[in-house]
């Protein structure tokens, strides 16, 4: 077994859009049989660079599929055929 070491989130925060990108893939997989299309703002990799993210990825994770349900709900009552997440989704 070979030890791989990565920093944590909080060191790379350039890092924290590709992150995001493949954990809403991830868990879009699991969606697949709905089909729901989620888009995120550029405003939204802002606000995750910008925190330090004490929990690592399973902090931004949980973020991620928060703002994933309330971009759902909005979705939901503006009849839209896709989710947006916005900044404003985003609860540390």
């Amino acid at each position: 077994m070979l030890p791989v070491e990565l920093p944590p989130l909080r060191d790379r925060h350039d890092d924290t859009p590709t992150v995001a990108y493949s954990l809403l893939d991830e868990m879009q997989s699991s969606d697949r049989p709905r089909g729901q299309l989620i888009r995120i703002e550029s405003s939204v990799f802002d606000r995750l660079r910008e925190h330090d993210w004490p929990g690592n990825i399973r902090e931004l994770r949980n973020v991620l599929e928060r703002a994933r349900l309330r971009a759902h709900v909005r979705r939901t009552h503006e009849a839209t055929d896709e989710s947006i997440i916005q900044a404003a989704d985003l609860i540390w």
